[in-house]
């Protein structure tokens, strides 16, 4: 048996070779990161997270896959065919011939966010299969962007005559001021004036976009206690952002969880540094002092 350090303790490791392997796709995963946020592929880095959380996944298998669908789609389009022409056999390929669908049944399985278990299954979240929508709609020259609406991530298409807002979640439904709104009040936001939900619907960041895939992951998983899946989620969001704090909080107490004591208050406290005003405050410090009266007591 080997061990590999992650962050302050051991996970036993089966083989040198999937050592290797963890080791390949930590370095592939870090040198993205230092990738222009305009030349990140989405799907390219959904598959590198879903990589980290199932150890016998072969992206290049999914990738293929992805490839093979793109070219069919891509053979159906003509120079010629205006953007609305493109949205139809768009539309058409994307729910009719191949089938994806959001998964209101099951809709907090952690596959839902698994981009190659979408592809499989043909199920996701508003988030997969917006990614998923979005990688096709650029391959046939639809000005496409992300939006990290509150509760409900959609997708926008620039026209010339302005952005359709489009729900992947429900067939590419085209949403008004009106349906937005009333999604908006579903996620318990609330805003004055119908005008105001343009101040949701600006394109998101692909930083964002992953950072929002990668936390739906990890409430997931913690929903589900599966704390070691959770944790190797929380480090890939904080190799994206080192200091969120609900981050490190939220690694700190799996650390707590986990008996890695130096770990939990070490983060604990720069939960702390940087949310001086959280109203957890008072229950953060009384675990910290119960852990450094632990660590007294060891030595």
């Amino acid at each position: 048996m080997e061990c590999v350090a992650l962050s302050g303790y051991d996970v036993a490791r089966a083989d040198t070779h999937s050592v290797g392997m963890e080791i390949k796709l930590q370095t592939e995963w870090h040198q993205y990161l230092q990738l222009p946020d305009a030349e990140w592929s989405l799907c390219h880095v959904a598959l590198l997270i879903a990589s980290h959380l199932q150890p016998e996944l072969n992206p290049l298998r999914t990738a293929h896959q992805l490839e093979d669908m793109t070219g069919v789609l891509a053979q159906r389009v003509k120079p010629s065919d205006d953007i609305a022409t493109r949205l139809e056999l768009l539309n058409h390929y994307f729910y009719i011939e191949t089938g994806f669908v959001g998964n209101a049944i099951d809709y907090y399985n952690p596959d839902n966010s698994m981009l190659n278990k979408v592809i499989e299954t043909r199920m996701g979240i508003p988030i997969t299969l917006a990614i998923l929508y979005m990688h096709f709609a650029e391959a046939i020259n639809i000005p496409v962007f992300g939006i990290s609406f509150p509760g409900h991530f959609l997708v926008g298409v620039n026209t010339a005559q302005g952005p359709l807002i489009l729900d992947t979640f429900n067939q590419a439904e085209q949403l008004d001021k009106k349906k937005l709104f009333e999604l908006l009040t579903k996620s318990s936001m609330t805003i004055e004036h119908v005008q105001d939900i343009e101040k949701y619907l600006v394109p998101a960041p692909k930083r964002f976009i992953v950072i929002r895939l990668l936390r739906n992951l990890k409430n997931f998983y913690i929903e589900k206690q599966q704390v070691e899946k959770a944790l190797i989620v929380i480090e890939l969001i904080l190799s994206i952002v080192p200091d969120a704090a609900d981050e490190l909080r939220d690694r700190g107490m799996i650390y707590h969880h986990l008996e890695y004591t130096q770990g939990a208050m070490h983060d604990l406290k720069r939960f702390l540094e940087l949310q001086p005003n959280s109203s957890e405050r008072t229950v953060i410090e009384a675990l910290l002092e119960s852990l450094s009266e632990q660590t007294t007591h060891l030595h």
